[in-house]
């Protein structure tokens, strides 16, 4: 969440830099969420919106895996991985553009090379509200 937090910031100082007086601007952060600077006259005004996927992951990041140095799983989302911290907590983050998660490479790799044996989906458990 803390990447997160730097990355809004960073955006959002990159936009103020710019000459948008009276324009919106709508920036792709993440695939469920959306950046929009509006600017008028007198006033800056700054929205995130957030869609989530009501599956929680289970966390991979167990005492066994790190002692076993294990610190990268599979995410459902092929685009994604799960990456593990020392004390047990996990990050989700991107693979790059064009690239899916591969636990068998343990790396993400080129999409055209994917096959569905190379990603083991990580357990999701569904929530409804």
């Amino acid at each position: 969440m803390k990447w997160f937090i730097i990355a809004c910031i960073f955006l959002l100082l990159l936009c103020r830099n710019q000459s948008t007086e009276g324009n919106v601007i709508e920036t792709s952060m993440l695939p469920n969420q959306t950046l929009i600077e509006k600017y008028d006259n007198t006033q800056h005004t700054t929205e995130i919106t957030t869609t989530t996927n009501k599956s929680i992951i289970n966390n991979p990041c167990t005492k066994q895996n790190i002692d076993a140095g294990k610190f990268y799983f599979a995410h459902p989302n092929k685009t994604f991985f799960i990456q593990c911290t020392e004390l047990g907590t996990y990050f989700v983050m991107p693979c790059a553009p064009g690239t899916v998660w591969s636990q068998t490479a343990y790396t993400c790799i080129s999409d055209e090379k994917y096959d569905n044996t190379q990603h083991t989906k990580a357990t999701t458990e569904r929530t409804t509200t």
